[in-house]
């Protein structure tokens, strides 16, 4: 099974359960690890949702820190 698919032109399509096709057409390139760990990047991100909605929503509200890298002033 494909898990996802990069185009010439910079489309990155992830293949994801699910019925509502989301397309999110950035400014510029940004860097992405595909599955199996090859580096790539895309201008262009395609995949399914089974909320649409809510994805919309969220890429709206822009970026979250995560959860298991969190932002660090100093050394530990």
């Amino acid at each position: 099974m494909l898990l996802a698919r990069v185009g010439e032109d910079e489309v990155l399509d992830l293949m994801v359960g699910g019925q509502t096709t989301v397309t999110v057409e950035l400014v510029g390139p940004v860097a992405y690890v595909r599955p199996l760990g090859r580096r790539g990047s895309a201008r262009t991100f395609r995949f399914h949702a089974d909320d649409p909605q809510a994805v919309v929503a969220a890429l709206r509200r822009g970026p979250v820190p995560h959860p298991l890298a969190p932002e660090r002033t100093a050394p530990s």
